[in-house]
């Protein structure tokens, strides 16, 4: 905490990155607890069900490379591979290990604004293995 001049304390931006990163954990093993024991909702099933551990990508500006991609979806459990889908301008597919990492990545990143003029938009791939 600082105190400053006139008095009043704040918490360091370090102990909100802390509350943040907690706070994201527990969701995603809330996310987590729900696929493994299959306990979506109606309104979760409606939006779309957790399917398959690849994800489609859509709405990426026309400039995203495979790097970019690797570094936004490396950041969740389970991350295999990112690729630009070829001869669709702004699409990608991103595989995971498990469906439910899948599901995690997807919860976290579905409607992601990447800047004012693109939003992400996620779906499920069928699996054909």
């Amino acid at each position: 905490m600082f105190l400053h001049r006139s008095g009043v304390s704040t918490k360091r931006s370090s102990d909100n990155h802390a509350m943040r990163k907690a706070d994201s954990q527990a969701k995603e093993k809330a996310t987590r607890l729900r696929a493994q024991t299959g306990s979506i909702s109606e309104r979760d099933s409606t939006i779309d069900t957790p399917s398959s551990r690849i994800i489609r990508v859509q709405g990426l500006p026309a400039t995203t490379t495979d790097s970019m991609l690797q570094i936004l979806f490396e950041q969740f459990p389970g991350f295999e591979d990112a690729r630009l889908t070829q001869g669709a301008d702004g699409v990608a597919r991103v595989q995971f290990q498990l469906v439910e990492q899948a599901t995690i990545a997807f919860n976290g990143l579905q409607g992601f604004r990447l800047n004012p003029t693109h939003t992400l938009a996620l779906s499920y791939v069928v699996d054909k293995m």
